[in-house]
């Protein structure tokens, strides 16, 4: 009871918060998040400098990865998941077109669940990928903290194929031979190996790590600390004789698929392949001190964090991570107001930190906070206006509080969207019964305490109940 007393407290001091600080300017995601570099003519051994296509999601890596398909090098892929989901047979020319000749921009408009009209998903990229001829052959590494002794073909066999990753067929072509799992798909060679156990692969290639990869390793930072496990993935791909085209990174903590506490990890890595000595001992010194929150953090020690943040915080100012940082200890603390002006430099600074406005909108209609959430959801929806799901659930708010004008402007325009079949058919009778209710009411917009039931939003995608 204390913990949801103090969470209550701290959710009224963040929209007394939203209220008292200046609005920071609303960037457009797809400016702000496409990456302003590419690949490299020749390849680089990763001792030399690397500037890495930094992404939210894997699939918005595709444009790069099209530059290289003249030389069809192979890819090396690090992450929890292969990527290799097929695309629905219903998408299937739409999803070639768009892997043939579409910008970052057009996968962030249509390479996102709640996007209104989703057709390559990050499941899907690596597939395509092979299908359209980028790449020779896949070289997938994934986490895992068994030993390899542990790991059976068979194994390996039933989890993509309950995945859905791989057909039937191509699960019958994986065998084990010369320590790596091996097969075919799409008839280009497929190996597999687990992390422990990284292969050599001198030959240039386009290097793709998600942080999937990381997060699939970490236990805590007890047992598997965050920064040297960064260290040692790059310093095993160095050693190994790896000579990239294309380094790509993707964040994956867009639409919650990972926690946002973890992003830093790929920003940490994309500056170690521009500045090959951060792997010789030459770190910054801010990133000493952060290692040391992480672990004290396992013993609860937000003194320390906190003492630690605000200098790191005031020694690199533009460092994101360290305002997000303060935005976790305050939120610790449950000082509430400076919790919230920490997260809005860190947004200031990475609009990707702005998914935490949506966790915050979902916290406060759990503790029956209507206006609050709805406070919350319109702030995010500033940073991602291509998340159609966060204006459906903004309708619901509007309908419910009696605001019908809101609520039709915001009908009016997400009519207008080119709704999937596949993935939203049910959206379009949600909007014909939003309408209804929203020309029925005739009171004024009310800031009672009575927002939408969980029953009425839809927050996952799927059709309200």
């Amino acid at each position: 009871m204390p913990q949801l007393l103090l969470l209550l407290v701290f959710l009224l001091s963040l929209i007394t918060a939203c209220e008292k600080t200046p609005e920071a300017p609303e960037p457009e995601p797809s400016k702000t998040q496409k990456p302003s570099v590419g690949p490299t003519s020749q390849p680089r051994p990763l001792s030399e400098t690397h500037d890495a296509v930094v992404v939210e999601l894997a699939n918005e890596a595709i444009p790069f990865w099209r530059e290289l398909r003249d030389k069809r090098p192979p890819l090396v892929l690090l992450s929890n998941q292969s990527l290799l989901h097929p695309v629905p047979v219903p998408l299937r020319d739409e999803a070639r077109k768009l892997t043939t000749e579409g910008k970052t921009d057009d996968f962030i408009l249509t390479g996102r669940f709640h996007t209104a009209n989703p057709v390559v998903l990050p499941e899907n990229a690596v597939r395509l990928a092979l299908q359209r001829g980028f790449f020779s052959r896949l070289v997938w590494i994934f986490p895992t903290k068994l030993d390899q002794e542990q790991l059976t073909i068979d194994a390996l066999r039933d989890q993509l194929l309950q995945s859905g990753a791989i057909s039937e067929e191509e699960a019958q072509t994986l065998s084990f031979d010369n320590g790596a799992f091996r097969g075919l798909i799409e008839g280009l060679p497929f190996e597999v190996y687990p992390s422990g156990a990284l292969p050599s692969i001198e030959e240039p290639c386009v290097l793709h790590i998600d942080l999937s990869f990381f997060v699939g390793l970490y236990s805590d930072e007890i047992k598997t600390p965050i920064y040297p496990m960064l260290h040692q993935t790059l310093t095993n791909l160095r050693e190994g004789g790896m000579q990239p085209y294309l380094a790509s990174l993707s964040y994956s903590t867009v639409e919650g698929h990972l926690p946002l506490d973890t992003r830093f990890a790929i920003t940490r890595l994309a500056a170690a392949l521009k500045d090959p000595r951060l792997l010789e001992g030459n770190m910054p010194r801010t990133w000493g001190p952060h290692a040391d929150i992480l672990y004290r953090n396992s013993f609860l020690q937000n003194g320390f964090a906190l003492d630690t943040y605000l200098a790191l915080a005031e020694e690199d100012p533009q460092d994101s991570i360290f305002q997000y940082g303060l935005y976790l200890t305050y939120s610790a603390l449950n000082e509430g107001e400076k919790a919230f002006e920490a997260l809005e430099r860190a947004v200031a600074l990475d609009p990707g930190y702005a998914y935490e406005f949506l966790q915050l909108a979902q916290h406060a209609l759990e503790q029956k906070l209507p206006r609050q959430s709805l406070a919350m959801l319109e702030k995010a929806h500033g940073f991602f206006p291509e998340q159609a799901f966060i204006a459906l659930r903004m309708v619901q708010f509007y309908v419910d509080m009696k605001n019908k004008d809101a609520a039709l402007e915001l009908l009016n325009n997400l009519r207008y969207e080119d709704w999937s079949l596949y993935y939203h058919g049910w959206v379009p009778g949600w909007l014909d019964k939003m309408e209804m209710q929203a020309l029925a009411l005739t009171s004024d917009p009310t800031e009672e305490e009575a927002g939408p039931s969980e029953q009425t939003i839809a927050p996952q995608g799927e059709a309200p109940k």
